[in-house]
């Protein structure tokens, strides 16, 4: 799965080192304006861009720990005696790069900050390309480097305290590390794609099952793969051996197996409860409203992307359980609280599954556009690659990286594009990969039909 190879080695070495120079002019052409641009906001009065990683990142750096300050708990009402309470509402690795950015530069850790966002950003960029590369041309490298580029996702996450870039930039290095895998399987090329990937859940909670999806593809490549099962235990045992610390952690912290990060039960209580009491209202039993009305599913997913309707669907969860069963809610920590939402959600999904089906499409379908008119169609271009070409072992493993990233979201709503953010180099470069493949296919079918027709001529 490569394009055509030059005339000769040195051919093809001027050639690389030219491109990979022109990936590196195209990446800085499109990061510099908006590194400027983000600089300059940054630098002004009255900006805002931090939320929770920053907060708990304030909390380390001023001895308190992995917490947030009481005021800004989440799933609690807004108190505040100057209390700190350990939490695992956020992934670590950007907590922790923000908490030293603010131990090092103090009030001005905000420009720092958009400095590390620009060079996670330029790493991706590189990555990107090198998997292109790898891959099948390099020129779908460049092609992904000019569309993410273009795009204003990456852009306005350059002075946001979050970590899109760094996910971005991790899913992007797990990638290139995979096709190195699957180019020459190797124990000591598992064992990098383990590392990574398990540093990629810790950095991006939304790829947890990338692990167990490599697997997956691993072990059904076939005789081709003599050492599968071997290779594929160890990418699961590397990675599990660096989620372990923090695993660890979270369980002495809350007494409950939580990998990386909690919340994933209010966001399918969100999804589920909430957009319930805004549509149909007699599906939920509780006398608590959400205070937002939609004629449908549909409508009501879509209003989720305005802020006030966002935070009105958010604050649902709190005024259900106060409703419900308020002593018992009372008692809960953090992870206890979001576990007894997660458990409404079920309950609910059970009991009304015809409504969960329907709410299920159109929140797929504001993943398929929440990054505008590319996003439309990369990932239906994606889709087809992965269908024509399924029977080739990376584009299965690609396949399954994105889909194990999108499943989640048939039961939550992608309220911002930077939650797509992440996996969209990968299906950009299959969907290419689609696009290249059938090139291919329609060259040699003309190249055949050429040569019949040469051959008829030459027999008259």
């Amino acid at each position: 799965m490569r394009s055509a190879a030059p005339s000769s080695p040195e051919s093809a070495a001027r050639t690389r080192t030219w491109l990979r120079i022109g990936a590196a002019a195209l990446s800085l052409a499109f990061l510099i304006p908006d590194l400027v641009a983000s600089l300059r906001y940054v630098s002004e009065p009255g900006h805002v861009t931090g939320w929770e990683a920053a907060w708990i990142a304030q909390s380390l750096v001023d001895g308190h720990g992995f917490s947030f300050p009481e005021i800004h708990r989440w799933l609690f009402e807004k108190v505040n005696t100057g209390r700190y309470f350990l939490t695992a509402w956020v992934d670590p690795i950007y907590t922790w790069c923000l908490a030293g950015l603010m131990l090092l530069f103090g009030a001005s850790h905000t420009v720092a900050a958009v400095w590390l966002n620009a060079v996670f950003l330029l790493a991706a960029f590189a990555f990107v390309f090198l998997s292109a590369e790898r891959w099948f041309s390099p020129y779908a490298g460049l092609v992904v480097i000019g569309l993410m580029g273009l795009s204003r996702t990456w852009a306005a996450a350059l002075d946001d305290e979050n970590n899109t870039c760094l996910a971005t930039l991790l899913v992007s290095a797990c990638l290139w590390a995979a096709l190195r895998l699957f180019d020459r399987p190797g124990l000591g090329r598992a064992a990098a794609l383990g590392l990574l990937l398990g540093l990629t859940a810790l950095g991006s909670p939304s790829t947890l099952l990338f692990t167990a999806a490599t697997a997956l593809v691993i072990v059904t490549a076939g005789r081709l793969w003599p050492a599968r099962w071997r290779h594929a235990a160890v990418v699961c045992l590397c990675a599990a051996l660096v989620m372990l610390p923090w695993t660890l952690r979270n369980y002495e912290v809350f007494g409950k197996f939580i990998p990386v990060r909690d919340g994933g039960g209010m966001l399918a209580f969100v999804g589920t409860l909430s957009l319930a009491s805004a549509v149909r209202p007699d599906l939920v039993p509780t006398r608590a409203q959400v205070g937002v009305h939609a004629d449908t599913v549909h409508a009501a997913v879509n209003l989720a992307q305005g802020r006030d309707v966002r935070r009105a669907l958010e604050r649902f969860p709190l005024d259900y359980a106060l409703e419900v069963d308020p002593q018992a809610y009372a008692s809960l920590d953090e992870a206890q609280r979001d576990a007894w939402l997660g458990a409404q959600a079920r309950s609910f999904a059970g009991a009304h599954p015809d409504f969960v089906a329907s709410a299920a499409l159109p929140k797929l379908e504001l993943f398929l556009r929440v990054l505008g008119a590319v996003g439309r169609i990369t990932l239906p271009a994606a889709a087809l690659a992965l269908v024509l070409g399924f029977r080739h072992p990376r584009v299965r493993l690609a396949g399954a990286w994105i889909a194990a990233f999108v499943a989640p979201f048939g039961l939550i709503i992608c309220y911002f594009d930077r939650y797509r953010a992440p996996v969209e180099p990968v299906v950009m470069l299959l969907a290419l990969w689609g696009l290249w493949r059938a090139g291919a296919a329609l060259r040699a079918r003309n190249a055949r039909a050429a040569a019949v027709r040469l051959a008829i001529g030459d027999s008259a």
